[in-house]
């Protein structure tokens, strides 16, 4: 190989080290402002839209927040092990220009990829539990009001203004009165 080749390879090496370093902080970036901004927009909608109904599954909500959070925390914490990353990376570096043998293992490019997963597991699931708390809390009353209004009647005390013990029942067609027996007719064929 010769020098002008070997040259050439190290930089187009060089770039592409560049661009993976460029596309994981736009991921760490973006997971960051993903998580912060689902959080937001959360706890927006819990106070704007459930707040006046009384939410229902807030467990879900809670685990939906954990997973937000959890993910940001994760995020934060894969940016110092990305800085220890690149310092193992130096040492190597420093100590082959010095010439030292001395082998060196890095776990902390393992460590910031298990961090990046995870925390995109946490959003995934953050934002999957927040999709579930939402619909059930705006469908669900809608579904409720609708199931109320057309399939559940209550029963009125004749006289009265109250329903009969509250008791609900469906919403059926009227029957038909009864016709008395035709006269002149036992019912019987002779």
């Amino acid at each position: 190989m010769t020098h002008e080749r070997y040259s050439e390879l190290l930089a187009a090496r060089q770039a592409l080290v560049e661009m993976g370093a460029d596309q994981i902080r736009s991921y760490d970036r973006a997971m960051l402002a993903m998580n912060s901004g689902a959080l937001a927009l959360s706890v927006v909608f819990v106070s704007q839209v459930v707040n006046d109904s009384g939410a229902k599954l807030v467990l879900v909500l809670i685990l939906s927040w954990s997973g937000f959070v959890g993910s940001i925390f994760l995020n934060l914490l894969s940016y110092i092990s990305s800085w220890r990353d690149t310092m193992k990376e130096v040492e190597k570096i420093d100590l082959e220009i010095l010439e030292k043998k001395r082998e060196i293992r890095n776990s902390f490019r393992t460590l910031t990829m298990v961090l990046n997963g995870v925390s995109f597991v946490g959003f995934f699931v953050g934002s999957v539990l927040f999709l579930i708390f939402a619909v059930h809390n705006i469908a669900g009353d809608e579904m409720e009001k609708k199931i109320k209004e057309n399939v559940v009647r209550t029963v009125q005390v004749p006289g009265k203004n109250s329903t009969q013990a509250g008791v609900p029942t469906v919403n059926q067609a009227p029957r038909p009165a009864a016709q008395p027996p035709k006269s002149g007719n036992s019912g019987s064929k002779k």
